[in-house]
């Protein structure tokens, strides 16, 4: 799939994923503490090298996409704690696999004929993204893009789709969750109960703490 078409996708399962998870946020009662993002640079960073491999024709386009697909998954080995997260890296390993053992994701023609793209189904097709039609040297075409999505026209493949219900996911888990309470005031190492402190009586004190003579 091409890059717009993969991020057509993503922003809706992000869009549907929250929505949902707002609404579930809105009806529950309680909701978990959301987590902080860790190294959140290397999604932009990978999203970015993924983009330019997509749009320029660059040399050693296959080890630059690669090397996004190498920053996206440590982000995402990185938070983990997100619900979600190790879907998404399950997509994400799938694609990186395809392109270092078939040097680029190979393209169904009968998947491209099936979304109207007969021109691109022929020897002389061109792809874009480190793409080529479908050989017999093709050990992991399976994998590749053989998934036809005629509703936007474009091709993608399993591990994409499973990259897609996974960032779904996240973004629910992350609409869902209530930010944490703020506290004021003093905190005191023992337990609370919630009312004032009582204060303390002479009679609690003893003689000598009220001064009686002697």
């Amino acid at each position: 799939m091409p890059a717009y078409g993969t991020l057509v996708w993503a922003v809706v399962a992000i869009v549907v994923g929250a929505a949902v998870g707002r609404l579930v946020r809105v009806a529950s009662a309680r909701g978990r503490r959301p987590a902080s993002v860790r190294w959140w640079g290397l999604f932009p960073a990978g999203l970015a090298l993924r983009a330019l491999v997509e749009v320029v024709d660059l040399p050693g386009g296959v080890v630059l996409l690669l090397a996004s697909y190498a920053l996206l998954l440590v982000g995402l080995w990185r938070n983990l704690a997100w619900t979600g997260t190790p879907i998404v890296a399950l997509g994400l390993a799938a694609c990186a696999l395809v392109v270092s053992v078939d040097g680029g994701t190979s393209v169904s023609a009968d998947a491209l004929e099936a979304v109207g793209h007969r021109d691109r189904a022929g020897a002389g097709g061109s792809l874009a993204g480190e793409r080529h039609l479908e050989q017999e040297r093709d050990r992991l075409a399976v994998l590749g893009d053989v998934v036809p999505v005629p509703l936007t026209g474009h091709v993608t493949s399993f591990g994409e789709l499973v990259a897609l219900v996974g960032l779904a996911d996240v973004a629910f888990n992350a609409a869902s969750r209530r930010p944490a309470r703020r506290t004021t005031g003093p905190t005191t190492d023992g337990p609370t109960t919630g009312g004032p402190a009582a204060d303390p009586s002479p009679a609690d004190s003893g003689p000598a703490a009220v001064g009686a003579p002697r």
